[in-house]
């Protein structure tokens, strides 16, 4: 994956972000929250993983979470910064095995919108595992591999195809769920909810995009 090509395309695309998906009917955040809502409590702290310009974090802020950010593009950090929603923020490239928060804890976890930029999720579920406390809960959005996989590939990782995006050459990515139960696994999680659903609708060409939405709890060791 060429994190750096896609860190680019995010960081031009980050002052007319927010402008943008509210023309696709982007829901995702919403679902995400409501399936998070009755593990979260107001005196907790989330982290938003690839938080971007803060949209998958505005409903738990306003339900009186603290948040804390990471991303590696950081022209989304700036406008999530003006918008005041993350009181800290790492800067990190998500595909790289590295901890965002040194001697940091945090109750629970969201990345949406994310996963489909990605190709290995293992550095990201296991530098989550390291930092969510026990009995904290992961909630996640990933586009899985369906019947329509016109001109994806297959990768060198089992479980995982890719395409490269006409629009913008960045590339795209599909997970099985094979591959998203083994990694749950192999970083102690286990799946307390899990929906399909319509993540957004592009009106122009008619076309819509699904995601799979999960949230899992960090199991006691």
């Amino acid at each position: 994956m060429n994190s750096i090509k896609t860190i680019k395309s995010a960081n031009d695309f980050a002052k007319d972000y927010d402008r943008y998906v509210q023309n696709y009917q982007w829901i995702g955040t919403d679902v995400l929250f409501g399936l998070m809502y009755e593990y979260i409590q107001s005196n907790q702290v989330l982290l938003d993983i690839g938080i971007g310009t803060g949209l998958s974090s505005e409903l738990f802020k306003k339900a009186g979470l603290t948040i804390y950010g990471v991303d590696g593009a950081i022209g989304m950090i700036e406008v999530c910064k003006e918008k005041g929603i993350a009181s800290k923020f790492c800067i990190a490239d998500l595909i790289q095995d590295k901890a965002w928060f040194e001697n940091e804890t945090v109750d629970h976890a969201v990345s949406h919108g994310v996963f489909h930029l990605i190709g290995d999720l293992m550095p990201i579920f296991k530098q989550t595992a390291v930092i969510l406390k026990e009995n904290g809960c992961f909630g996640f959005t990933y586009e899985s591999i369906r019947n329509d996989m016109d001109s994806y590939t297959k990768s060198a990782i089992e479980g995982i195809c890719k395409k490269q995006n006409l629009q913008s050459g960045i590339m795209v990515f599909r997970h099985s769920e094979e591959y998203i139960t083994k990694i749950l696994a192999m970083n102690g999680f286990s799946i307390l909810k899990k929906i399909e659903f319509t993540a957004f609708t592009d009106e122009r060409n008619r076309t819509k995009t699904y995601f799979t939405g999960i949230i899992v709890r960090k199991q006691k060791h």
